[in-house]
Parts: structure tokens; C-alpha cells; sequence
């Protein structure tokens, strides 16, 4: 989000899809949130209920009770080189690029193991420092 001015316009268009994606980062988070606190809201009625309601044979109670918390929401940070970071560019060379950049990078950043000490809520980087918190 703090990335300098564009100056031209393909610059203005890889910073406008930039910013697309941080904004639906934003957005994610913000319904992971609401259905922890849907799950909440279940557990609490689930033990509400008596044993034999007939509330608990209905699908959509049903269907509601199987949603588990979202707990662990990271996004690893690129390091692509600016090269590779144009978002308009699906040349097979690219996309190939991309693909070995963000596995690399995911490594990097201990996205292997959920209980990496690297791992926190939101964006995770060695060395962006950034948080969607």
C-alpha cells in the first residue's frame, strides 16, 4: 500500500491491479471475521438445543453447524523482479516464472508449516512488514 507514485500508464495500470488485490485481501479478511462469528453463534445454539429438537434434522442447520473457523489467513509477499511483476503478461515464460517465484518465495517465508514462527495474521514477509490486521 505504500508503493511511490506511478509515472507512466502501463505503471498506473500494474499499480491499479496492485491495489485490486490488496483491497480483496481486505475484503476476505473481513468475511473470514464474520463467519468465525457464525461458528461462535452455533456452538453456542448447538448446545442450546435439546438432544431430540427436530431443529437439528433441518439442512440448513445442518449445513450451518459444518462450518469450522477460519484460523489461519497469511498471504506470502512476492519478490518477483519488476520483469515478472506486470500483471498483464501470460507469456508461458512468465507465467512459468511466477509460478517458481511463488513457491520460492512461500518456502522462504515458512508458508510449509502452519506453526512456522514466520507465520503471523496477515501479510507474512521477511521483509515487507506489512499487515492486513
Amino acid at each position: 500500500m505504500n508503493a511511490p507514485i506511478p509515472r507512466t500508464m502501463p505503471d498506473v495500470l500494474q499499480r491499479m491491479t496492485q491495489l485490486q488485490y490488496t483491497s480483496r485481501l481486505q475484503v476476505d479478511k473481513q468475511f473470514f471475521d464474520k463467519i468465525d462469528r457464525f461458528v461462535d453463534l452455533m456452538e453456542k445454539v448447538d448446545q442450546s438445543l435439546p438432544a431430540g429438537s427436530s431443529i437439528r434434522k433441518d439442512p440448513t442447520y445442518t449445513a450451518m453447524a459444518a462450518h469450522r473457523k477460519i484460523n489461519h489467513f497469511n498471504v506470502v509477499t512476492s519478490s518477483l523482479p519488476p520483469g515478472l511483476s506486470n500483471a498483464s503478461d501470460f507469456s508461458r515464460t512468465s507465467i512459468e516464472a511466477r509460478i517458481q517465484a511463488g513457491y520460492d518465495d512461500a518456502m522462504a517465508q515458512g508458508i510449509g508449516a502452519v506453526s512456522s514462527p514466520g507465520l503471523r495474521f496477515g501479510v507474512t514477509s521477511a521483509t515487507s512488514g506489512t499487515d492486513l490486521s
